[in-house]
């Protein structure tokens, strides 16, 4: 927010509006007049994928949004508990084909990026993977962590801590 200010006497604020998989950020914004002063930061999934995944959206991203900039970008990971004997995606696989149960994974949301490429990883690999949506990363890192799902999908960040700690196992990354 400090580098947004382009004057001091300025003053500018983050909100945070999760959810809804970027659905609630969007109705904030596209509610807000349209004089520049509020913008959002949000991921692909917004403009890209929003339209596709609802019915009749409210807001149209590629209407009613005018995009600025790429900031950041970042990747996705397929993370197991240390517990799982699995080392990498091919041993994932060759697991949940055995033991139709591991073939679950979580993610930080419905309709989120994450939960499309886990569709993905099943349907290349053939097996039916069921997803298990979470609201929100640190939900789902503590049931990697307990065990309560056998793989997730998000941010490689949400991973990485628990990965060099030992106590998850990156076994992909896009």
């Amino acid at each position: 927010a400090e580098h947004l200010r382009v004057q001091p006497a300025r003053t500018v604020w983050v909100e945070n509006h999760p959810g809804a998989s970027g659905r609630l950020a969007v109705a904030v914004l596209t509610s807000a007049p349209p004089d520049g002063n509020t913008l959002l930061l949000a991921p692909i999934l917004i403009p890209v994928l929003l339209p596709l995944s609802a019915a009749a959206p409210a807001d149209d991203p590629m209407r009613d949004l005018a995009p600025i900039t790429q900031v950041a970008d970042f990747e996705f990971a397929m993370a197991v508990p240390a517990s799982q004997t699995a080392r990498d995606l091919a041993e994932f696989v060759s697991r949940a084909r055995a033991h139709p149960d591991l073939a679950t994974y979580g993610t930080p949301g419905a309709g989120s990026m994450a939960h499309l490429l886990g569709i993905l990883v099943g349907r290349q690999a053939g097996i039916d993977m069921v997803h298990v949506p979470y609201s929100g990363a640190a939900s789902l890192v503590a049931n990697l962590l307990g065990g309560q799902v056998p793989a997730g999908i998000g941010a490689l960040g949400d991973f990485l801590q628990p990965h060099r700690e030992g106590r998850l196992r990156i076994v992909a990354t896009s």
